[in-house]
């Protein structure tokens, strides 16, 4: 707060002080609000099917910055006789997520990581956001999202095997094209590129 009471200070300096102040103000009240989620989940949960096994503290990194969580885990018995441990938060929010690394900041990471470097895409959040990453974080991120990728793809081949897709047109062969993406060539690939860009178009053959 030293800067708003500063002699001079620029509009720059106000803005992003108020901006870090409003980050800070919604990242509590976020952590209040999965707290209080948390614990109704707890309360109305089958108590015969999930075993309370205590709390676990991490944090999320978001686009106002790191949110503190605290949350439940829990031991759950498969039908097999099997067990399994979750959060049903995550479940309850769909948090399928990257390294607890919230949607939104991961589509923002994605969408510059089209038009840009991974260094300019770690400068760019930071700048942008309240949330700093490194350019080695951004590389994971993109990593682990193309990994997701190919498993989605390759559940639907497999289905598609085994004759589950559903549908009423059948044609010998199907080839579809999804639209383009412009990435920024990293490293040696880069310097090979007359622009520094590639377009890299996905398909794929039924």
């Amino acid at each position: 707060m030293n800067i708003l009471t500063a002699n001079k200070v620029t509009f720059k300096e106000i803005e992003r002080s108020f901006f870090e102040i409003g980050c800070e103000v919604a990242r509590m009240l976020m952590g209040e609000f999965l707290v209080k989620l948390d614990e109704e989940l707890c309360k109305n949960r089958n108590k015969d099917e999930l075993r309370h096994k205590g709390s676990r503290k991490t944090s999320m990194k978001t686009l106002m910055g790191e949110v503190p969580l605290n949350r439940v885990l829990y031991k759950r018995f498969r039908d097999d006789g099997s067990a399994e441990h979750v959060f049903l938060l995550d479940e309850e929010l769909g948090l399928d997520t990257i390294g607890l690394i919230s949607p939104n900041l991961v589509e923002k990471i994605l969408e510059h990581s089209c038009e840009m470097s991974y260094r300019e895409v770690s400068q760019a959040v930071s700048d942008f956001t309240n949330q700093s990453i490194s350019h080695q974080g951004v590389w994971n991120i993109i990593q682990a999202v193309g990994e997701k990728q190919e498993e989605a793809e390759n559940r639907l081949v497999e289905s598609f095997r085994e004759n589950k897709l559903s549908g009423e047109r059948e044609v010998p062969v199907m080839f579809e094209e999804a639209d383009g993406l412009w990435l920024s060539m990293q490293g040696k690939s880069r310097e090979s590129s007359s622009r520094g860009r590639r377009e890299l178009k996905v398909g794929v053959i039924y």
